[in-house]
């Protein structure tokens, strides 16, 4: 490369130019990136203008109803209210490698096994005297 080439001058000024030099260049860097993530937000996202996509969901909700499939009905899958636990100390045939999720409350320990948690997804309990909900 020779020294007095378009490219060598370009590298001695961002070499020579100091920090000013290069926040104009990072600034230009993020100008044209905004640029273009605003465009390809304007040509393929929902519309910015009316704060609505063409479903009728807001800008908050990226899932649409026409993006979806039901398979199960409204409530298809019972919560498990009131459950039922195994004293400690029970003959009970647990496995010893049993997932579960592990939640302690006000002193009171309870158990929810992984296996029943993928079935029913909810369980409505009462620990340490508090409502609470376990989810999966």
């Amino acid at each position: 490369m020779r020294s007095g080439s378009k490219p060598a001058q370009l590298v001695r000024a961002l070499r020579d130019g100091g920090p000013a030099l290069w926040a104009r260049v990072l600034a230009l860097i993020g100008i044209v990136t905004l640029g273009a993530g605003l465009y390809v937000w304007q040509t393929r996202g929902p519309s910015l203008a009316s704060h609505e996509s063409g479903y009728g969901a807001s800008l908050i909700d990226p899932i649409q109803p026409a993006d979806t499939q039901g398979l199960l009905p409204a409530d298809g899958i019972r919560a498990i209210d009131d459950p039922g636990f195994l004293r400690p100390g029970s003959n009970a045939p647990i496995p010893d490698a049993l997932p579960v999720i592990g939640i302690s409350l006000n002193g009171e320990s309870h158990a929810y096994p992984i296996p029943v948690l993928s079935v029913h997804e909810i369980v409505n309990d009462t620990l340490g005297g508090q409502s609470i909900a376990v989810t999966w």
